[in-house]
């Protein structure tokens, strides 16, 4: 969720129909890191108030088709954590027994695959990098991985300050953002729609 926005389930995508023989195939997932962020967020429409959630991203080496070449992934979104500093997350963890509440899981090859099921446990830190032990269960899609395991090293991509009313500056956004964690070492860089803070260089 690099931009603020939700993943989208597999109905209604214009992309190359997987059939049996062309499953993705355990053996084939390659673990080629990821990124953990940050999303400061709010809905008052539908009642979601202002909360800092988190987005565990895990990448993997391409897989060829005959239709086409993709980048399998897996991702741990809307993540809900006790309150703690990004610099001092290790320990936290989290579970979800339906998609959706809160956390959506989803691996994507070619499209997205929803799961049921998560669980994610940070189990260690070393500066932006942080070790995490993720499992996805309740396969709703037929991706045709139950249960889809996940344990890589990912790296801090910066937290997104995205309230309804936009902040009038990165400083106003930065206020907001230290009542949910620690923004010490965060600089702020305006977007077109949301802030991002990223450790200074």
């Amino acid at each position: 969720m690099p931009d603020g926005s939700l993943l989208v389930s597999k109905a209604g995508h214009s992309v190359p129909v997987t059939t049996k023989d062309d499953a993705l195939q355990p053996e084939e997932l390659a673990p080629s890191g990821g990124v953990w962020q940050g999303l400061l967020f709010d809905n008052p429409r539908s009642g979601y108030e202002l909360s800092l959630t988190w987005t565990f991203s895990f990448d993997y080496a391409p897989v060829r088709r005959s239709h086409g070449e993709t980048v399998p992934g897996l991702v741990f979104d809307w993540v809900r954590l006790g309150r703690c500093s990004w610099t001092t997350i290790a320990g936290q963890q989290a579970t979800a027994h339906r998609f959706g509440e809160p956390i959506e899981t989803s691996a994507y090859f070619f499209e997205h695959y929803r799961y049921e099921e998560a669980e994610i446990r940070i189990l260690e830190q070393r500066g932006w990098e942080i070790f995490v032990a993720a499992g996805a269960r309740g396969d709703i899609d037929g991706l045709g991985i139950d249960p889809l395991q996940a344990d890589e090293w990912l790296l801090f991509g910066g937290i997104f300050v995205q309230p309804n009313l936009p902040p009038l500056n990165a400083g106003e956004a930065k206020r907001l953002l230290a009542g949910f964690t620690d923004t010490t070492a965060l600089v702020g860089v305006p977007r077109e729609h949301n802030y991002l803070f990223k450790p200074a260089g």
